[in-house]
């Protein structure tokens, strides 16, 4: 540039707006923000289709039927215009290059033609072309929608194939569509149709109230069999302990009987000792006088063997000389009077009855009644007899008998 086109330059001067322009424009603003916020928010609406349908028809190759992959077989577009994928077009490649080998004889060839199975459009390529086809990315992103969209699950009318269950009947209790509604379930017959997002707010509050109940007598319930469990526990405490007492009580009458038994046993073995003791006395003195007789007769035997007069006038002096010893008395055996040992039971029914109702087994049962007044808990208890086990006879008579020790009476009663 010349010095003289640097001189011809005008540096002009910085522009400032007007009043009047700097107004214009915040009017505009102000209107555009007014717009703006009038404009009514954009309505999300929300299209149902039948997934294996829009998959069937977009989402899969129409060749080898399989579903697209952006890397295992992404779809590639013909020019036609229509998606195939690649591992399909390779195949389709290679059968035809194999054919026109076998057809010519030669070698394989290096481009072959392609025809379109929708349109039968014909165009050459070779497998390099095949692989730098452009791929579909609106099957791709048709692809990654599916993937991560919301599915549901629709059910459609048996007798009106095309129309889903939309509606409920809450007559008959079942899911209706739209025709059904003027057919086999209108209002006008009776039959009260609601929409199918109108059930639920209207029947789970009651679900809810009901489960919660449910879980609230579960919980009484829980508290219940807690309390069943405790008192099955003291149950088996009483149990032992009553056990354990009757056994005591029968062991005490036991030491009793067997004191008094022995008792008696020796009282029997100290008296026949004492009778049985006069007897071998007896016995005794009626062996020592057989032996004093016996002597005496052996000697009268050998002095009348002998015939010696000397011996014989001795011996019958000595006979006429002997006193005779009075004879010796045996009770029992003489006057003809036994003794006999025998044992009396004494108040043996009477005693027998006693012990088969001997004690008792009574069960008192406790109320417990709590009540809460002005922060005040008050407990009253009533015990009361709940049952009483008393075996079961028929008796007819009783004895009384009064107690020395203590004054009171005791009736036996005697069973039939």
């Amino acid at each position: 540039m010349s010095d003289n086109e640097e001189e011809a330059k005008v540096i002009s001067p910085p522009y400032t707006r007007t009043a009047a322009e700097e107004a214009a424009i915040f009017k505009l603003k102000a209107n555009f923000e007014a717009q703006r916020a009038n404009v009514k928010p954009t309505i999300r609406k929300t299209f149902i289709v039948d997934e294996l349908t829009f998959e069937k028809k977009f989402l899969r190759c129409p060749v080898c039927v399989e579903s697209y992959s952006e890397i295992v077989r992404p779809p590639k577009i013909l020019p036609c215009h229509h998606a195939i994928c690649l591992v399909c077009l390779v195949q389709s490649f290679h059968c035809e290059a194999l054919f026109r080998k076998n057809l010519h004889l030669g070698d394989l060839p290096a481009a072959v033609t392609i025809i379109c199975p929708k349109c039968c459009i014909h165009f050459i390529s070779t497998e390099e072309g095949l692989q730098l086809l452009p791929t579909d990315h609106r099957i791709i992103q048709l692809i990654d929608f599916v993937q991560y969209a919301s599915r549901q699950t629709i059910n459609f009318c048996n007798n009106h194939k095309d129309y889903p269950l939309n509606f409920f009947c809450e007559l008959c209790g079942i899911l209706v569509c739209r025709d059904c509604t003027s057919t086999d379930h209108k209002e006008a017959d009776g039959h009260p149709v609601i929409d199918l997002e109108s059930v639920l707010p209207k029947y789970l509050p009651v679900l809810d109230k009901a489960m919660s109940d449910i879980e609230s007598e579960k919980e009484t319930l829980q508290e219940k069999r807690k309390a069943v469990d405790t008192a099955i526990e003291d149950m088996e405490q009483a149990q032992d302990t009553v056990v354990k007492e009757i056994h005591e009580s029968f062991e005490k009458l036991r030491a009793l009987l067997n004191e008094r038994e022995k008792e008696i046993c020796e009282m029997a073995e100290s008296e026949i000792s004492v009778a049985k003791r006069k007897l071998k006395d007896k016995k005794e003195l009626i062996e020592k006088r057989k032996e004093d007789l016996q002597g005496r007769s052996e000697s009268l035997k050998a002095a009348k063997e002998t015939g010696d007069a000397v011996e014989i006038f001795k011996v019958q002096k000595e006979i006429k000389e002997y006193k005779p010893i009075p004879p010796i008395k045996i009770p029992g055996v003489d006057d003809g009077m036994v003794t006999k040992f025998t044992f009396t039971s004494r108040d043996e029914n009477v005693l027998a009855n006693r012990i088969k109702n001997f004690g008792d087994f009574v069960s008192q049962t406790e109320s417990t009644v709590t009540t809460k007044q002005d922060s005040t808990t008050t407990t009253s208890t009533t015990s009361y007899e709940s049952s009483r086990y008393t075996p079961t006879r028929a008796y007819s008579n009783y004895s009384a008998y009064r107690s020395p020790y203590t004054g009171s009476y005791t009736r036996s009663y005697f069973r039939n």
